[in-house]
């Protein structure tokens, strides 16, 4: 299966396991999860939608250690570290436009360099795609920056930017190889 088929499988799946967290950034009801996202970094207090990408993309790329090492270079459990990181790598694609299936989407909170929100691109319907992502609400609630849960969310490309919320910033598109490169 390919690395992207693998990571959405893997999103998809957390969006409807009910994991819910016991207090805000103190850790999950679900003890597998909460034992996963302290393997990749995550620490109580941390905020997680971030440290959610991260695992999702670390059992993504379980069959592929050469790319999954490279790409745990680039990550953070920062969303706006991440979305500097991938742009910065001279070969790892990203866009600030096009979704693709598997792709980190990365949201900025209004102009700030260290805020923001991410999520893994589950699906694409022309300009509007879904995510899963994590530290979330569900999605019948108005907030999906700071919430209690994995879920999906529907977004749309070319909204005007605002400052005092999220705008979109970038896709990092998984890929099959780093060197030759091979998107996913």
């Amino acid at each position: 299966m390919a690395a992207a088929d693998q990571i959405v499988q893997i999103a998809n799946t957390y969006s409807t396991e009910n994991i819910t967290e016991i207090q805000v950034n103190a850790g999950w009801t679900d003890k597998q999860y909460q034992a996963d996202m302290v393997s990749i970094g995550w620490e109580p207090g941390d905020e997680w939608c971030a440290a959610s990408i991260k695992l999702t993309w670390k059992k993504g790329y379980a069959d592929n250690p050469a790319v999954w090492a490279h790409a745990l270079r680039l990550l953070s459990l920062n969303s706006q570290q991440i979305a500097t990181n991938f742009h910065a790598d001279p070969v790892w694609p990203t866009s600030t436009h096009i979704p693709k299936l598997g792709a980190i989407a990365v949201w900025q909170q209004g102009d700030s360099l260290t805020q923001g929100h991410c999520g893994i691109v589950v699906a694409v319907n022309g300009n509007q795609f879904t995510t899963v992502e994590g530290n979330t609400s569900s999605p019948s609630q108005p907030s999906i920056r700071n919430g209690w849960t994995v879920a999906a969310h529907t977004h749309t490309l070319g909204l005007p930017h605002i400052v005092n919320g999220l705008n979109f910033d970038r896709f990092v598109y998984a890929i099959e190889s780093y060197d030759p490169l091979v998107v996913a």
